[in-house]
């Protein structure tokens, strides 16, 4: 089962930004997401069409099955 932490953020104007992340940790709380979102917010690393992110809207972890099919290496 392949999981993913999405965690969408509203930027200066309200647009709408998901930032997701693969294989979040197993325990994660709600207290590490705010953490976690704090931190992506005060660095000021994002930015989408010029505005920065300024608050976290909400947080979820979805899980999917994936099965492979063909792989070329």
């Amino acid at each position: 089962m392949a999981k993913t932490l999405q965690l969408v953020f509203n930027t200066e104007s309200g647009k709408r930004v998901t930032i997701s992340i693969d294989e979040p940790v197993e325990d994660i709380s709600e207290e590490m997401v705010q953490t976690a979102a704090a931190n992506v917010i005060a660095s000021n690393i994002f930015s989408v069409e010029g505005e920065q992110l300024q608050q976290i809207v909400s947080a979820k972890v979805t899980e999917r099955h994936v099965t492979d099919i063909l792989e070329m290496k």
